[in-house]
């Protein structure tokens, strides 16, 4: 759909960044009408819409109209705080609301979803060229790779503190700007990973932190599923709807505030072996059942 939008959006530059944060009606229905030729043609068995993907409900409205049997799925893959209008009015017209977190289901069904179901992230192998990093000689002892945030900083700040001669790699947004504890920026970089490079940096890490946000609690972040997947050990803050799931000690390493963390990341320098048998556990996990094929065999069945 922002692919198809943006044919139509005016003024150049000027009107993409307008229309990312006030966006224009008429541009909209000309992308939304491009859509709804589009699927009067194809017919669909399935449509997937995709978060606040800008698709009016009047085009699913109009789906449904001439092709009762196709199935309309929407997959919510993000924080409630970022719920639009647009959710509540297609509710009416989406067969089945799929969510990443498990506790967001029963918000979806008072919301007027005739049937939710509980879709976390996934994992993707060939994206991320995954292998096990098995007694590796490991570029940095430990990274973490995501945009900033205060607590993602608090964090690291202590392992910092806790282990001055770890060698501590950061990638992400927005570091540089607002991190206050520059020893964290000594190993920096804000340049976007995708695909390989993405994996192997995981795979140079001997620990890979997961600080998950606050807004995502008690659901998982797609690096919770990522790094495992990549062939990394996983440092993971409390994951409430995946511990059951994913062993601590056995498949990953939890940790419920900064003291846990302190003494799991002392663990982990003092038992290298039994790390690897807990990398390749964590791979292996991800591999039978946290794919993406798996996800979607999943929404067929629904």
């Amino acid at each position: 759909m922002p692919v198809a939008i943006s044919k139509y959006v005016k003024l150049g530059k000027f009107g993409k960044k307008l229309h990312t944060f006030l966006p224009v009606e008429a541009w909209g229905r000309k992308g939304n009408r491009e859509l709804a030729v589009k699927f009067k043609n194809f017919r669909p068995e399935l449509v997937l819409v995709v978060g606040n993907c800008p698709v009016n409900f009047g085009i699913l409205a109009f789906m449904k109209s001439i092709s009762p049997d196709s199935k309309i799925v929407l997959f919510w893959p993000d924080t409630l705080i970022n719920l639009e209008q647009q959710q509540l009015n297609a509710a009416s017209f989406i067969d089945v609301a799929a969510v990443y977190s498990k506790a967001c289901e029963p918000l979806f069904s008072k919301m007027g979803y005739g049937k939710t179901a509980w879709v976390p992230f996934a994992g993707d192998l060939n994206f991320l060229k995954g292998k096990v990093a098995i007694g590796s000689s490991f570029l940095y002892d430990l990274s973490f790779i995501g945009g900033w945030r205060p607590e993602r900083e608090s964090y690291l700040s202590v392992i910092a503190d806790n282990f001055p001669s770890l060698r501590i790699h950061v990638q992400g947004f927005y570091w540089k700007e607002n991190c206050k504890d520059k020893r964290l920026l000594n190993s920096f970089s804000p340049t976007p990973l995708l695909a390989g490079d993405f994996g192997d940096l995981i795979r140079q890490s001997a620990i890979n932190l997961n600080v998950i946000d606050d807004t995502n609690y008690p659901g998982a972040n797609m690096r919770f599923f990522e790094v495992p997947a990549a062939g990394g050990l996983q440092l993971c803050s409390s994951c409430p709807e995946l511990e059951s799931q994913f062993t601590d000690m056995e498949k990953i390493i939890f940790f419920n505030g900064p003291d846990e963390m302190v003494s799991k990341i002392k663990w982990i320098v003092e038992h290298p072996e039994q790390a690897d048998v807990i990398r390749k556990a964590g791979h292996e996990y991800v591999k039978e059942n946290h794919t993406y094929r798996n996800r979607i065999n999943q929404l067929i069945s629904i």
